[in-house]
């Protein structure tokens, strides 16, 4: 077979190939009409108004009409998703162009959740106000989850979680609909039944709680009176099952980032600057000297000095920055029989700071008991306890660490070239680097805050969903605060032979 051959079987075979790869390409793309009919469970009601879209693709869009039925193009194995408010989201894929039957179930078995109102429980269909629910076992499954502020965050429509500075043990505030009314009332915290404030309700870990109901109008609130201006906040803790204990364990692990740091002008474009400051003023008021005697403008040699500087001068932020880690721990046990059920839980909680100083660690423990002494007669006794530590530097407020490390001169080296011994230029701040670190002392706050919860419910056997409830409630705070002040030594760094002080 001579060359000549060979190339034009090869390109007869290649041009085959092209061939069928379009068509095939072709097929997939042709679009068909595809139709429909949506009707209800029962297969006799047509559903008008619900959603066809196609899933991918050009993502093809339609509504049914009066009757329920639907006409779209779509290519061919397409796959549509029909939704309706009150409906099942629904999923099929068009295979022909024949007509297809559509059936959606209803979510109304979702309206038989018991929802915690007031200081009793309905169901979601009964409700005329604006409650929403929070699922705490379903959000657990998709985020690690730190504190109970965590399980309401972008999960509840109306609620704002106002985020606080990144310094360990800080808690996030909540507001329920501030951002569209004049409303600014604090939250109202129910927990167990009982008026709880805003610390009570962060300290709680995710893993022992069982429900979050939110109350957000008058309607739902009015129970509590003027105190639920602001919207309630409903807890409920586990109270465990009958049938065989279970042991639940969980552990996440994070990192914490900053989500940007704010780049600042380095030593160089300082003394540009300052020039251009004084030249400025020399403009203005002929009597200010570009160089004036206390030495602040810049030479010619200092630019230079500081152009040749590694890295264009020193961070002192830089210098002590950490990349934190988030850890938690979580068991909870829980079971019962012979009319007893009881439920268990432990957590531990370490949050690392960016500043080696700072720390937050948070221990909490839980036993709730519940007895069913008569069949009329309930006991529920709760024990708790939390124990918070939080480590900062000794100084903070206006002068904090974070605010002096940002605004510290990036003339002065921070630390000796072998690293042993902290400079300073002299001036009020010293050396914030070494406030950061822990040298010049430390601020140590131990909180424990153990309580307990005993109620008795009776539920009256000639009127159907009447009850009474008797609860106590105590409650014991202690708090060991601790300050230490250093002494701290600093040093001047000595250049060619002269003491620079800026």
């Amino acid at each position: 077979m001579t060359r000549l051959q060979t190339k034009c079987i090869f390109y007869a075979v290649l041009m085959y190939c092209l061939f069928c790869f379009s068509n095939q390409t072709f097929a997939q793309t042709q679009l068909i009409k595809a139709s429909g009919v949506v009707t209800g469970k029962d297969g006799n009601i047509p559903l008008a108004g619900a959603t066809v879209k196609q899933i991918g693709g050009q993502s093809a869009k339609t509504l049914t009409d009066v009757n329920g039925t639907f006409e779209m193009m779509v290519p061919l194995k397409s796959k549509l998703q029909i939704t309706m408010v009150g409906y099942k989201p629904t999923t099929v894929e068009v295979l022909s162009t024949e007509t297809m039957h559509i059936v959606m179930d209803s979510t109304t078995e979702l309206l038989n959740d018991v929802v915690v109102i007031g200081y009793t429980e309905q169901k979601k269909e009964l409700l005329t106000g604006a409650v929403s629910v929070v699922d705490v076992k379903q959000s657990m499954k998709e985020l690690p989850l730190n504190s109970a502020a965590d399980l309401l965050t972008g999960r509840v429509a109306g609620v704002h979680v106002n985020t606080q500075p990144g310094r360990p043990g800080t808690q996030n505030s909540l507001s329920i609909r501030t951002g569209s009314s004049f409303n600014s009332q604090p939250v109202l915290y129910v927990i167990d039944g009982m008026i709880r404030d805003a610390g009570t309700f962060q300290t709680l870990a995710p893993n022992e709680i069982e429900s979050i109901s939110v109350l957000k109008d008058a309607a739902s609130a009015a129970i509590y009176g003027v105190r639920s201006d602001g919207g309630v906040i409903v807890v409920t803790t586990s109270r465990g099952h009958y049938g065989t204990p279970s042991i639940n364990y969980n552990f996440n692990y994070a990192a914490d980032f900053a989500t940007s740091k704010v780049p600042l002008t380095n030593l160089y474009q300082s003394g540009l600057l300052s020039n251009l400051m004084y030249e400025n003023l020399n403009r203005i008021d002929p009597r200010i000297s570009a160089t004036p005697p206390q030495g602040t403008a810049w030479s010619e040699d200092e630019l230079e000095w500081a152009k040749a500087l590694p890295n264009q001068g020193y961070d002192a932020l830089d210098a002590v920055w950490n990349t934190p880690f988030i850890m938690n721990h979580g068991i909870t046990v829980s079971g019962g029989q012979n009319k007893i059920k009881y439920f268990a839980a432990a957590n531990y909680y370490d949050q690392g700071g960016f500043l080696s100083s700072t720390d937050y660690k948070k221990w909490n423990v839980r036993l709730n008991v519940t007895a069913d002494i008569t069949p009329n007669l309930q006991l529920y006794t709760g024990l708790a306890m939390s124990n918070a530590y939080t480590a900062s530097a000794p100084i903070e407020g206006t002068d904090a660490t974070y605010t002096k490390l940002r605004a510290s001169f990036n003339n002065m080296p921070i630390y000796s070239d072998e690293g042993d011994r902290y400079l300073t230029s002299g001036w009020a701040y010293g050396n914030p680097s070494a406030e950061a670190n822990g040298l010049i002392g430390y601020q140590h706050n131990n909180s424990v805050d153990p309580q307990a919860n005993i109620s008795l419910t009776y539920k009256t056997p000639w009127v159907e969903g009447l009850s009474f409830k008797a609860s106590y409630m105590a409650d014991w705070a202690s708090s060991h605060y601790k300050e230490y002040d250093a002494h701290a030594t600093f040093w001047f760094p000595i250049f060619q032979g002269k003491i620079i002080i800026s």
